[in-house]
């Protein structure tokens, strides 16, 4: 995983703020992290896209109704460092 995170300051802290918005809000769509970021629908999907390839959300449902949570792995990786 850490192969394919980004190294770029910028990049890194808006998947962070994604993720942390996505365990906050249980599942959302590209609209609202759009909303959240101001970013372009392109934007916004290759950023997820990056974050369910590596591991970390779930993506269901065809493109047009499309939710993105928390994955099962990053549950894990969650759950196991409050231990």
């Amino acid at each position: 995983m850490a192969d394919k995170w980004p190294t770029n300051k910028k990049m890194a802290d808006k998947l962070l703020r994604m993720l942390t918005f996505v365990c906050e809000n249980g599942s959302v769509t590209t609209l609202d992290v759009m909303t959240l970021l101001s970013s372009s629908e392109t934007t916004t999907k290759r950023h997820l896209r990056l974050l369910v390839e590596l591991g970390l959300l779930e993506a269901k449902g065809a493109n047009k109704n499309r939710t993105y949570s928390v994955s099962n792995e990053l549950l894990k990786l969650l759950v196991g460092k409050k231990k």
